[in-house]
């Protein structure tokens, strides 16, 4: 009796978290904003997004696999805060500009609902099966290596002759190891250079925003979703691809509107170090806002 009463909280929880993704990935069909000078915006637009779609697939794989899932759905949660904070950000920063709220940004607020629902159906039994010690440090492990402002895709522009120019990269900042990771593939395999916080001197970005009408160019998702699997699944080669499988296969399902226009937002990172008494720089280019980012990785080195 008991095992089925957990095989129906685990069903719920799994179908209200698949509801929230199903409401979620039916608005990238449409625009979440306007403006009176032709131009449009999508959630692809927000970095929060990306972070969403990562922590509601850990959450669906952590239900899957019998795990504590809640701290991780609070986490996705957390994303439409960031969302919504971010649209008021875009407004005032666009003061001049008559920029429309769509009901497609108030149905993927909606989407947050079935998320809160799913907090509700838990497994009674789960604290008999694992230590509540042992169970926080693997919340707090996870929450140093999944935090949304540790980790930035970007492309790498200069400082490295082995890395390709334009060759898409994933910047981590590894809390544990004090160290700046960047992760990119080649010939198939991930690699991870390392840079120590401590000859780090300085990472500054500028930026420059502007608004035109640009249409999209189809874009592979299959590099980001190797980069994001590399990263949550850490070591192992077998979840690794599964892993990238599961990103990629969602990242081409809403990635469906390749011809219409958009905010565009670029900014330009700049990475100082001191290696063997040289100063050697670096420089990469992203369409996130690397401000939280930097600013995570600058206090790792001034300590």
């Amino acid at each position: 009796m008991e095992n089925t009463d957990t095989n129906s909280y685990k069903t719920f929880k799994i179908l209200f978290i698949i509801l929230s993704i199903i409401v979620a990935t039916f608005t990238l069909t449409g625009y979440i904003a306007t403006s009176d000078r032709g131009g449009t915006l999508s959630l692809f637009s927000f970095e929060s997004f990306y972070v969403y779609i990562i922590t509601i697939a850990v959450s669906l794989y952590m239900v899957i696999t019998n795990k504590n899932a809640n701290f991780m759905i609070i986490l996705s949660l957390l994303t439409y805060v960031w969302t919504y904070y971010l649209m008021q950000q875009l407004i005032e920063y666009l003061s001049e500009v008559n920029i429309i709220i769509e009901p497609f940004f108030y149905i993927y607020l909606s989407s947050a609902v079935f998320l809160i629902i799913s907090l509700f159906f838990n497994d009674k039994k789960q604290d008999n099966k694992k230590p509540l010690t042992n169970f926080q440090n693997e919340n707090t492990e996870m929450t140093n290596s999944l935090n949304k402002n540790n980790f930035m895709f970007a492309s790498f522009v200069l400082g490295l002759k082995e890395i390709p120019l334009n060759t898409e990269v994933l910047l981590v900042n590894n809390v544990l190891d004090n160290s700046l990771d960047l992760i990119y593939f080649v010939d198939n395999n991930n690699r991870t250079i390392k840079f120590p916080t401590n000859i780090i001197k300085q990472i500054s970005y500028k930026s420059d925003i502007r608004m035109q009408n640009i249409s999209k160019k189809f874009e592979s998702n299959e590099m980001k979703s190797m980069l994001l699997s590399a990263v949550t699944f850490g070591g192992t080669p077998l979840l690794q691809f599964a892993g990238a499988h599961v990103f990629n296969s969602f990242f081409d399902a809403v990635s469906n509107n390749y011809d219409k226009v958009d905010f565009n937002v670029y900014y330009e990172i700049t990475i100082e170090t001191l290696i063997d008494g040289q100063e050697i720089e670096y420089v990469l280019n992203t369409d996130s806002n690397p401000e939280e980012f930097i600013k995570q990785v600058s206090n790792g080195v001034i300590k």
